[in-house]
């Protein structure tokens, strides 16, 4: 069995004992708040989205998991933490051509990254490709 991976995105983070999200009773602790059904429903389709991205950048971790070394797959969760959210996972073919090739000290030794910088400057978010062993890039979306 597949251990579960930390996912960090849209203020909840999601871990082996927290990724419970969309079936919470929402209902129940929203209407202790005396808030409208319309919040309620927008609300707990939030929760099941979330859940969904969470299973499908689950299982393209664990595909990544099954093609890299255990040192390497290391490396990429240390990666995924340092860069605080992420969501988007996929495995891509090719680079987009507008990415700058950056060296990192990791076992993947580059990060291909798009980033943009927000109106004060002190705040980033973009696209990450990290190159796999089977000629592949682990693709994901970031922000800091």
């Amino acid at each position: 069995m597949k251990k579960k991976i930390r996912f960090k995105g849209y203020g909840y983070d999601f871990t082996e004992t927290h990724h419970f999200i969309g079936n919470l009773d929402i209902t129940e602790a929203f209407r202790k708040r005396n808030l409208n059904l319309d919040c309620i429903r927008a609300h707990k389709a939030l929760s099941i989205e979330l859940e969904n991205r969470y299973q499908q950048n689950q299982k393209v971790l664990n595909e990544i998991e099954d093609i890299c070394t255990e040192t390497m797959f290391k490396d990429i969760e240390d990666y995924l933490e340092y860069c605080e959210h992420t969501d988007s996972y996929d495995i891509k073919d090719e680079l987009e051509k507008h990415l700058i090739k950056q060296e990192e000290e990791y076992e993947f030794k580059y990060a291909y990254i798009y980033q943009t910088v927000g109106m004060a400057g002190d705040d980033y978010s973009g696209t990450i490709y990290l190159p796999l062993p089977n000629k592949k890039y682990f693709k994901f979306e970031y922000w800091m």
